[in-house]
This record gives structure tokens, C-alpha cells and sequence, in this order.
């Protein structure tokens, strides 16, 4: 079964760019307030690679327990395999209220996440809802507009095969580029996906960065520590904390 763990190794060029992505997360975790206890989640989790290596690297001698959230009940199986201490995995939809969850985590992380599922506002809502006040909201998503998301468009089929299902369906690919050039929005693309799980395309940042401003910022909720881009500006990353 293919885990995320494996787009990080070998040297293919896609390789390279996530192992980057990784370095820039151990970054900018560095500036993440971390209490000797507490509690942190990980909305995404896959197999729990990430995670794995942030207890690794940030934890070693403290008091906190680990949550690891994923829509796939295998994926979740593969990281119980690495039997990591004080983490306790499990299947949810991150799109709906999680109420025994509510406040209660120091640290919550959502990693190239919020793009795949049926709603990424409500997505980051959740974030919030499960977040207690003075905590940190760590998110990264994919910048699929512009230069980057052309780059992307075309090189994607290069190293993997049928990259995007069936997502042009019905769509124009050359309507598509033609967004991608003009700067118009790309989520007009996309449509109800019917497992509630689809591919990067038609996610756009900006409409994205705009519900957070309005729902988060400016309501008072949160506020943005910090922004940032990793190389080429594929990704962007974001460091909340929970009013």
C-alpha cells in the first residue's frame, strides 16, 4: 500500500521537493511554544511519518500526549505499526464538529491536508473548535494557482500516472490553464467529491486565506503569528494562535 512516508524517499525530483517541505516544517515547528506537557494533534496524519519525527526531534522529555487523525482506516493501521508512545490514532472527518475534542489541544497541526477534503473552511473551523485558547494552529496547504500551479499542472503526469482521476471530466483543461494564467479562481472547478476526499486542483489559497481572515482574524479568534512560503512558493504555511 502507497503511505505518504514515500513521496519523501529516493532522489527523484519530487522527492527532493517534499524532504524540503519537511525541512521547512521542522523549522518553523522550532517556533512553536512547547509546554513540558500537553497535548497535540495532527489532522491528516497518513501514517503518522510526520508526526513520528516531531516527537523525535521536539519531545524527547516531555509530558505530552499525541493525537493522529486521518480519513483512512489503513493508513491509521500502518503508523499503530510504528508503536509510538503516548499516540493514539483514529479515523475521523476532520469536516465535522468534534465535540469530545473540543479545546482541548496545546498544539494542532493540519499539514497538505485541507485541500483533499469536501470542505477545507469547515476544516479550518474544526481546527479552531478543537484548539484551546493560547494554543497553536500550525496549517500548510498547497499553492496550486499561478506559475506554481502550472508547474504543477504539467508535472505531476511525469511521475505518476493518471494524477487527477477523473477531475477534468466534463471541464476544460485549457479553461483551467486559462485561470491559472489570468488569476481568476481555480475553486469554481471543483465540485462535491462523493467519498468527500479529492486532488489538488481547483484548490485556491487565496479564497482560502480570505474565509481564515474573515471567520478567524478579523472576528478576533485567532491571531496569525506568521506566513510563509517554502521553494518555488509551492506551499504555504501558517502559524495561528487561538484567541
Amino acid at each position: 500500500m502507497w503511505t505518504h512516508e514515500q513521496s519523501y524517499q529516493g532522489l527523484s525530483l519530487r522527492a527532493r521537493v517534499h524532504k524540503s517541505r519537511l525541512q521547512m516544517i521542522e523549522q518553523l515547528f522550532e517556533q512553536v511554544p512547547l509546554a513540558q506537557s500537553g497535548k497535540m494533534a495532527d489532522f491528516g496524519c497518513s501514517n503518522a511519518f510526520i508526526l513520528s519525527i516531531l516527537q523525535e526531534r521536539f519531545f524527547q522529555g516531555k509530558d505530552w500526549d499525541f493525537y493522529g487523525f486521518d480519513h483512512a482506516e489503513q493508513y491509521l493501521e500502518e503508523g499503530r505499526k510504528r508503536g509510538l508512545a503516548r499516540t493514539e490514532l483514529k479515523a475521523v472527518d476532520m469536516t465535522k464538529r468534534l465535540a469530545e475534542y473540543d479545546e482541548m489541544f496545546d498544539v494542532t497541526m493540519c499539514l497538505e491536508t485541507l485541500e483533499h477534503t469536501s470542505n477545507a473552511h469547515e476544516g479550518l473551523l474544526t481546527l479552531h473548535q478543537v484548539t484551546r485558547p493560547g494554543g497553536t494552529i500550525f496549517v500548510s496547504v498547497p499553492n496550486e494557482t499561478g506559475m506554481p500551479g502550472l508547474v504543477k499542472l504539467f508535472g505531476r503526469p511525469l511521475y505518476s500516472r493518471n494524477p487527477y482521476g477523473d477531475f477534468f471530466e466534463g471541464k476544460s483543461r485549457g479553461r483551467y490553464v486559462w485561470h491559472l494564467l489570468t488569476g481568476r479562481r481555480l475553486d469554481v472547478f471543483r465540485g462535491e467529491s462523493p467519498d468527500g476526499w479529492g486532488p489538488h486542483l481547483g484548490f485556491d489559497h487565496n479564497v482560502f486565506e480570505a474565509f481564515m481572515q474573515e471567520h478567524l482574524i478579523d472576528t478576533g479568534l485567532c491571531r496569525l503569528k506568521l506566513k510563509t512560503t517554502s521553494f518555488f512558493d509551492f506551499n504555504l504555511f501558517y502559524l495561528l494562535e487561538r484567541i
